[in-house]
């Protein structure tokens, strides 16, 4: 397991456009692809015989709309996603792919139109949205407990018995990539 941090307290506020979901923002996505193959690369050459076309990609918020967003433009990598209220970029629809999307139900963060399958869309591709009653924020390591262990049963289910997860914070003392020097802007 990998957690990428993708933003930096040096980056520019988020900016969105109402109707235009990547005016501003492509260049996050870019930047976010980037940083995942980045990524991959330093791995394969820890780790060279993990199987690298078979990623699931997990984030919350913007990190949900880069999952989604590497997901479309790699299909060949990626198998399953899994997001914590992505906003902005519309779902894969492929047979293929498996999706868990959980939504907020939190008026300061409306997602924007066309990124969410239609409920046809979602069970003729086996999408699984779960509605929950949690704020925006509480999907990140800043929610409250409750909240996180809810997560974390409905996240052990659709990956299956034999890959229970941990979900925890990332343990950033003991970083496997810590090249700061590399930044993709």
């Amino acid at each position: 397991m990998a957690s990428i941090q993708q933003d930096l307290p040096t980056d520019p506020p988020l900016m969105t456009k109402v109707g235009l979901p990547y005016v501003g923002r492509i260049g996050v996505y870019k930047k976010g692809e980037a940083n995942i193959l980045f990524v991959l690369e330093k791995l394969r050459k820890i780790w060279p015989n993990a199987d690298y076309s078979h990623l699931t990609l997990v984030g919350h918020s913007n990190g949900g709309d880069i999952a989604m967003y590497f997901a479309k433009q790699h299909a060949d990598l990626v198998s399953k996603v899994v997001t914590l209220d992505n906003l902005r970029v519309p779902f894969v629809l492929s047979k293929t792919l498996k999706i868990l999307s959980f939504r907020s139900r939190d008026p300061r963060f409306p997602t924007d139109a066309g990124v969410l399958p239609t409920p046809q869309q979602a069970k003729a591709d086996g999408i699984d949205v779960v509605a929950t009653k949690f704020q925006h924020t509480w999907m990140s390591d800043r929610g409250p407990d409750f909240a996180k262990e809810r997560i974390q049963a409905t996240l052990d289910k659709f990956l299956g018995d034999d890959n229970v997860s941990d979900l925890a914070p990332a343990d950033t003392d003991h970083l496997i990539v810590s090249n700061t020097d590399t930044v993709f802007h």
